[in-house]
């Protein structure tokens, strides 16, 4: 399952740019982005979706899609965490599960390329979730923190979503 930037929000308290829609210059391709902002500091989006009816109910995994407008090698930490809500559940009545996170290398042959990270690994998305459930997911760059050295705004595409089906 994709989560694409065009779909995604910032999150009220410390959220990220607003979603844009960007032209690249030669090709005119056009793209919604996320920008997650590299001045130190901790920025989130979010995401809700009712999760497929083949959905096992049990962990997931989460790839990141991004793109830089420099060239370096510098590292961007992204981070995902998430939680759920069936039916009758109080939509405030649970956590974000703790955040998982992954380091993916910029590239210094040019600017704008096509970023991918590796996949995290599990995330348990908080309060039991299961098939046809709403789940709230909340991407993390804490530029402030870890190995994230990258200085400049990381572009978020989306993001691929991995689970298990039933």
């Amino acid at each position: 399952m994709f989560l694409s930037a065009a779909g995604g929000w910032p999150s009220t308290t410390a959220g990220c740019a607003t979603n844009t829609k960007i032209e690249l210059a030669t090709n005119k391709e056009n793209l919604y982005v996320l920008d997650f902002d590299g001045a130190g500091a901790t920025e989130h989006a979010e995401w809700v979706v009712a999760m497929p009816s083949d959905y096992d109910g049990g962990t997931i995994t989460a790839t990141f899609y991004w793109t830089n407008a420099n060239s370096n090698t510098n590292v961007c930490t992204w981070g995902i965490a998430a939680t759920a809500w069936g039916d009758t559940d109080n939509i405030d009545g649970t956590a974000f599960s703790a955040d998982v996170t992954v380091d993916d290398a910029n590239t210094a042959s040019a600017t704008n390329k096509l970023l991918k990270s590796a996949a995290t690994s599990a995330v348990t998305i908080a309060n039991s979730p299961s098939a046809g459930d709403l789940v709230d997911f909340r991407v993390t760059r804490d530029s402030a923190g870890g190995n994230d050295n990258l200085t400049t705004d990381a572009r978020l595409i989306g993001v691929m979503i991995g689970y298990t089906r039933s």
